[in-house]
């Protein structure tokens, strides 16, 4: 299995959930617990400019908070 660094802290993959334009997301596990991981890549595209790819993510993740609220 597979295991992605980030800072210093091991993640385990289990499953690869997509690729999209802006990445990949991930199944994680590190400590029993589970997390969702996007892993920002840059493919170069001649049809289409891309923007702030961390800022579009972090916009999309404050939608889906707030239509999903935990």
């Amino acid at each position: 299995m597979n295991s992605i660094s980030i800072n210093g802290t091991d993640y385990q993959v289990q499953k690869l959930l997509g690729k999209g334009k802006r990445g990949y997301s991930c199944l994680v596990k590190k400590d029993g617990k589970y997390f969702v991981l996007k892993q920002i890549h840059h493919e170069p595209c001649d049809y289409y400019t891309f923007g702030d790819k961390i800022t579009a993510e972090i916009r999309d993740y404050e939608l889906c908070r707030y239509k999903n609220p935990a």
